[in-house]
């Protein structure tokens, strides 16, 4: 067997020089969040430093305001917020360049806000505020660079050992494209074309760890030629590296187009998740928690305009006020949606007879022009206050405020398979359709990928920019 200090032959045993690989996304997930934890340790400190100077200096002695308080916190938060943006565009810069760049961004911004709170008449003590900005950008410099040189110190110190095992085109092909780093160095590549003896490769890889420290194994199998002989080999490595303790890694590159794989547990068996939309995460809990309170507010501040709409709804036509209907909602599951009635009686009944105007190819029905449609309906529908007791569909949680609109369910049950793709997420009032102009897509495919978009992209922000656009379109009444 060759040993660890020249380059392995390139057979079916061992193959590749001795290569770095970068670092994996947990270590740098990690860093960040610690530079985070440091950021509002160093926020703190500048405070209460500042704070402490203005109270025992008599040149700067002076009542203390919530309002200094407040605006020191509001500078913290922005500044959290540029550096986040810029290094998750820029991660490869220095600190220095990053902190100076997002330090000016701040400042600049932080002079107009508080020359406009000066200006309203709010007691702010500018000492205080001097005196914490120079030293929470002193501290974050300090506290940065320190963090940078303890990681670049570990880098060149305790590079971390890689032995990589699986099939040799597979192993080949990693050790030929991963990019340079010194966290970790491959110290050998194993090919399990000649190993499938469970003692044989049992012998080897104990070997290799006792003569050199070994903190990863990666295991590359290819699943598409892995045997019934293959699959007892990567079964031994795994009970291996249990024995010795030493940590496993699988290389999966088929499964780069999912973003959202995580290992779960269904009772006491260990599964692998691939969630194609949203899964539960805190993002999903604040959508949740930011629904039931702008829905419960909507309810309380819209009553009066419910009331009137129901008024003028019992004046206008013969028939009940809501109109209530079974509509799809996440994975199909049915609910009972709510909305002001805006058609005849027996609309539903009237249907069949005008497919022939359908304005939508699919299976879905959309008329311009509906004869069913009464005379208050018309305009509740352009205000889109029809809409408004949806609002409690939210609240009850069958619905959410931005989501793919709920069909009925007569029209989910001849969806193609490629639209099923939208019921994977929870339905909303409005959506990336009603604002990306749904008077004049008539195509239903073209919905669904809207649909298909706002779920692959979905963010809180991106939920904030789809009501205000939403708020938006409503002035301009252009529902039907």
């Amino acid at each position: 067997m060759n040993g660890f200090g020249a380059q392995p032959k390139r057979d079916d045993s061992w193959i590749g020089p001795l290569t770095p690989v970068t670092a994996s996304r947990r270590e740098r997930e990690l860093h960040s969040q610690v530079l985070l934890l440091v950021d509002l340790m160093v926020a703190c400190l500048a405070l209460l430093m500042a704070v402490w100077l203005r109270s025992h200096l008599p040149a700067l002695h002076g009542p203390m305001d919530i309002q200094t308080i407040i605006v020191c916190a509001w500078f913290s938060l922005q500044f959290f917020i540029t550096f986040h943006i810029y290094r998750k565009f820029y991660p490869n810069s220095t600190e220095r360049h990053g902190l100076a760049i997002c330090a000016f961004l701040t400042l600049s911004t932080f002079s107009m806000v508080l020359f406009l709170v000066r200006r309203i008449g709010r007691a702010t003590s500018r000492p205080t505020l001097a005196l914490f900005v120079l030293f929470f950008l002193l501290g974050l410099l300090f506290a940065h660079t320190y963090i940078e040189w303890l990681r670049k110190k570990n880098k060149h110190n305790k590079p971390q050992n890689l032995l990589v095992m699986g099939d040799l085109d597979v192993c080949d092909h990693f050790i030929r494209d991963v990019a340079n780093s010194r966290n970790w160095n491959i110290i050998a590549a194993i090919s399990d074309r000649q190993f499938m003896d469970s003692e044989d490769i049992a012998i080897r890889l104990e070997h290799i760890v006792r003569q050199k420290p070994v903190e990863t194994v990666l295991l590359m199998p290819s699943f598409g030629r892995a045997g019934r002989q293959k699959s007892h080999f990567y079964h031994q490595v795994m009970q291996f590296c249990e024995t010795t303790g030493i940590r496993l890694q699988i290389y999966t590159d088929w499964l780069n187009q999912y973003s959202h794989i995580y290992l779960d547990h269904i009772g006491s068996v260990p599964v692998l998740t691939y969630a194609f939309s949203p899964d539960l995460s805190w993002a999903l809990l604040a959508k949740r928690s930011l629904d039931i309170c702008l829905s419960a507010f909507l309810l309380l501040i819209t009553s009066p305009i419910m009331l009137l709409a129901a008024l003028l709804i019992k004046l206008d036509s013969p028939g009940p006020v809501l109109f209530k209907q079974m509509r799809a909602g996440k994975r199909g599951r049915p609910f009972k949606t709510l909305k002001f009635r805006t058609m005849i009686q027996n609309a539903e009944g009237q249907k069949a007879d005008l497919l022939p105007f359908n304005k939508l190819t699919g299976p879905c029905f959309k008329m311009e022009a509906d004869p069913r449609i009464t005379r208050i309906g018309r305009w509740l529908r352009k205000s889109s206050i029809d809409e408004l007791p949806q609002l409690w569909n939210v609240l009850r949680g069958d619905m959410s405020m931005v989501g793919p609109r709920p069909h009925p369910v007569e029209e989910v049950n001849l969806y193609a398979r490629s639209h099923m793709r939208r019921l994977s997420m929870q339905p909303g009032i409005t959506g990336l359709w009603q604002v990306s102009g749904r008077t004049s897509i008539a195509d239903f495919d073209n919905w669904v990928e809207l649909d298909v978009q706002y779920i692959q992209e979905w963010s809180l922000w991106l939920d904030v920019k789809i009501l205000f656009r939403t708020c938006i379109a409503v002035c301009k009444m252009t529902g039907y």
